[in-house]
């Protein structure tokens, strides 16, 4: 501070933050129902909405809302990606035809 008329006092600030490390990214998670795994092989062998309704036992909306949040949990914009997803995740059995969910233990 000075001690002179007329002239600006300075002003010495201090401030003290606790830096928190940036959240990570939500990563998306592999895990689905029998159900999931059964459309997602069905949309792998390229199988209609319709026809997906009928072997697993549900209406086309059905199939379309499990595909839907699916892919919203992946973050993936089609049916294409999703099924890209599910093989690198693991959901889905790579080098068989026709495809088929993995075992979970």
């Amino acid at each position: 501070m000075s001690d002179t008329p007329g002239e600006q006092p300075n002003l010495l600030l201090s401030l003290r933050t606790r830096a928190e490390p940036p959240a990570p990214a939500s990563a998306p998670r592999a895990e689905v129902s029998p159900t999931e795994a059964r459309i997602l092989a069905a949309a792998a062998r390229g199988d209609t909405t319709a026809q997906i309704g009928r072997e697993i036992g549900l209406a086309a909306d059905g199939v379309n809302y499990h595909l839907a949040r699916l892919s919203r949990r992946w973050h993936v914009p089609n049916r294409t990606a999703l099924v890209g997803r599910a093989y690198a995740f693991g959901v889905l059995v790579a080098e068989v035809w026709p495809p088929e969910p993995a075992r979970r233990t």
